[in-house]
């Protein structure tokens, strides 16, 4: 047996149903397609095709499951830690300068109270704001 007929005999034919890129005309979705093969990801870029020609919808399947099961089981690294208690520190922060706004806004109507008596003159932006209130 010669080389050539070696090589031959363990190509296979383009019109396989193996090549998952027979018949893709839409250059994106070959590129897409091509992008996951390169990957090593077969099975994705499958879903990849049928999603594209056909819209099936796969959803989350027993591997993206498992993936996701071994990154919540990893120990979470540095980054991850510093980026949560800066999460941690923001939302905090906000809620006490809300509190502080709100504490300030009741602290000014309390004494605008006291000055006025309740009776307060209105301008005439407040008047108007007012009766656009009522009629909504």
């Amino acid at each position: 047996m010669s080389a050539v007929d070696v090589i031959a005999h363990e190509s296979l034919p383009l019109d396989s149903t193996f090549h998952l890129d027979a018949g893709i005309e839409d250059p994106e979705e070959f590129l897409a397609v091509h992008e996951l093969m390169n990957r090593g990801q077969l099975l994705n870029a499958y879903e990849a095709k049928l999603t594209h020609q056909h819209g099936v919808e796969f959803g989350h399947g027993i591997l993206n499951k498992g993936k996701a099961q071994k990154r919540e089981k990893r120990p979470p690294t540095q980054i991850e830690i510093l980026a949560a208690q800066e999460r941690e520190k923001q939302e905090k922060k906000a809620a006490r300068k809300a509190a502080k706004e709100a504490k300030k806004e009741e602290r000014l109507a309390r004494e605008e109270f006291a000055l006025t008596g309740g009776n307060k003159k209105m301008t005439k932006k407040e008047r108007k704001r007012l009766e656009q209130g009522e009629y909504e």
